[in-house]
């Protein structure tokens, strides 16, 4: 190595997967979006168990959109069980 140089490491991110996501106009994108937000909107004034249904219901539809997303969270469920 010369002197002063110095090389950076690259390094692949753990897990990476090729998205299947690839528009923000997507229909079902729109859905999860509108979906979060009134999760936001509704998380002070509604209790917790509708709270995580309404939850698994967002993540049952970003599933539908990324099934590989979905295995890959679902191994970190595994981890933790």
């Amino acid at each position: 190595m010369e002197t002063g140089t110095v090389k950076a490491r690259t390094r692949a991110a753990p897990d990476c997967y090729p998205s299947t996501v690839c528009s923000i106009d997507d229909p079902a994108l729109m859905r999860v979006a509108e979906a979060i937000d009134r999760l936001e909107a509704d998380r002070q004034v509604t209790d917790t168990a509708d709270l995580e249904a309404r939850i698994s219901a967002v993540w049952s539809m970003v599933s539908d959109i990324d099934p590989e997303l979905a295995r890959l969270a679902s191994r970190y469920q595994n981890r933790a069980d």
